[in-house]
């Protein structure tokens, strides 16, 4: 029970961290009408990335009770499904050639920093059993 505490307290403070410093450079180098324009504003996808990596990180840390050499395969179902769900989530941006640049790069690097983050975690996760 404590590991899983510590794993999803790491995920949630480098998460908000992370959220609030993304803030400070949107507002610093980015100007105020195009970041006003984000279909997905920042705070609601890292919110987002927040719940689905949650479950990811407690569904490994339950496998890897029950079963833990099924761990990282699962963590990789996981992460595909999590894949999947962020397509249907971000294909309207992608598509869409009237959404800035600036809007698919920041969706994008919020993806890529919590698949990070997940993957960090479930190593630290997979050392931890040995």
């Amino acid at each position: 029970m404590m590991q899983i505490l510590r794993l999803l307290g790491k995920l949630w403070l480098i998460g908000i961290a992370a959220c609030v410093i993304h803030v400070l450079i949107l507002q610093f180098l980015v100007s105020d009408a195009i970041v006003k324009s984000f279909r997905w504003p920042i705070q609601q996808l890292y919110l987002i990335f927040l719940i689905i990596s949650s479950v990811i990180v407690l569904f490994s840390e339950r496998i890897s009770k029950k079963n833990f050499d099924q761990t990282g395969m699962s963590f990789l179902v996981l992460t595909s499904v999590q894949l999947l769900l962020c397509y249907f989530i971000f294909k309207p941006i992608l598509n869409d050639n009237t959404v800035s640049a600036t809007e698919k790069f920041h969706s994008g690097f919020v993806f890529v920093l919590f698949l990070a983050i997940e993957t960090l975690l479930i190593i630290q996760l997979l050392n931890k059993k040995q």
